[in-house]
């Protein structure tokens, strides 16, 4: 099984923060219901490391179960995207 960082890519689901005096993210991973972890980017982007997966799952993983959110100043975590990804 090879082992590696995993690069989420989140602009490819969302539209351009409108509005916002800065951009940003959170990107929950989850287990079935249980969310495991939430990671926060100021890029539509974010790395899930190999040390992250070990913590959450007990080693690497080959599907992830994640969702993003943009965040805003004055409404919080945004509309929920969700995405199951075959690694």
């Amino acid at each position: 099984m090879l082992v590696k960082n995993i690069l989420i890519t989140a602009n490819l689901f969302l539209i351009p923060p409108l509005g916002e005096e800065t951009e940003s993210y959170e990107i929950d991973i989850h287990d079935g219901a249980n969310m495991k972890r939430t990671l926060s980017s100021a890029t539509p982007t974010a790395i899930y490391t190999v040390a992250m997966q070990q913590a959450d799952f007990s080693g690497p993983i080959t599907t992830l179960d994640w969702s993003v959110r943009q965040m805003s100043a004055a409404f919080g975590r945004g509309q929920e995207r969700k995405m199951v990804s075959q690694l």
